[in-house]
């Protein structure tokens, strides 16, 4: 298999099994195996001929692990950027999704805006006419008269629950348009 091709579990597999022959290629002595064929009647001819493959052998091995060694930190690179590919592919489509719920909210909010603008107006109208209603009761002197003039403000359990819930979430809202990643996880551990 070419280098170029090879993973880096590939090279790291490889790198190991090279390690591994050349620890059996150091522990054998040469020397030792020759002076015993020699001693023994051996074919010394034989004997150093596969010395001579041993060590082309480890030569082959050291050159090679050099090789491997360098090609490693490229192939790093290559991975990773393989591995990019999806997650920017994913961030992409995350990144749309996220401009598009910026839009959704900014319309909500613009809608939400008008509507406790309406709320407003109408209690101020409201408290006009309850003011009105008092002071015709006041100019004919019929407060005792009538009980309940049924001019009160307004009031909304649903608009409380909008106030607590925007009042709860501002500061993350804000955090996460304005800072990115820093500060969104701290804003929202601490209102968790």
């Amino acid at each position: 298999m070419s280098q170029k091709t090879m993973t880096v579990e590939q090279i790291k597999t490889r790198l190991e099994e090279i390690a591994q022959e050349q620890a059996e290629f150091d522990a054998r002595d040469f020397d030792q195996e020759l002076s015993q064929a020699i001693v023994n009647g051996g074919d010394v001819d034989a004997l150093e001929e596969q010395h001579l493959q041993a060590e082309r052998l480890a030569r082959r091995l050291r050159v090679e692990r050099q090789a491997l060694e360098a090609r490693l930190p490229d192939a790093k690179v290559e991975e990773a950027v393989t591995q990019l590919g999806p997650l920017r592919e994913k961030h992409g489509e995350l990144m749309d999704r996220a401009s598009q719920a910026a839009a959704k909210a900014s319309d909500a909010w613009k809608a939400l805006e008008a509507a406790i603008e309406e709320y407003q107006e109408s209690r101020s109208e409201a408290f006009e006419l309850h003011r009105q209603g008092t002071r015709v009761l006041s100019e004919a002197k019929a407060h005792d008269a009538v009980e309940d003039m049924q001019l009160g403000a307004p009031v909304s359990p649903q608009l409380q629950e909008v106030g607590a819930g925007m009042m709860q979430h501002c500061q993350t809202v804000a955090a996460m348009a304005s800072r990115g990643f820093g500060g969104y996880f701290e804003d929202k551990h601490q209102l968790n």
